[in-house]
């Protein structure tokens, strides 16, 4: 079993919920600097779920702009 964990995408919930200041704020947490599309979650939905990923297995891939590696 494997797990995508999404961080900062930018969709309707997180417009709804912060201001432009705030989701800028947000953004600038990643160290890419910005939020990510939803789109940006295929590829490695695809890595998984095809041959690409066969050996692949027992992992959580982390899809964040590098959120986390900054919040170190």
């Amino acid at each position: 079993v494997n797990c995508l964990a999404p961080g900062p995408f930018l969709t309707d919930l997180p417009k709804s919920c912060f201001s432009e200041e705030q989701l800028a704020k947000l953004a600038a947490g990643t160290a890419l600097g910005r939020w990510a599309d939803p789109n940006e979650l295929v590829g490695p939905a695809l890595l998984l779920a095809t041959d690409a990923g066969s050996f692949i297995t027992g992992e959580t891939l982390i899809v964040d702009g590098g959120a986390v590696v900054k919040a170190f």
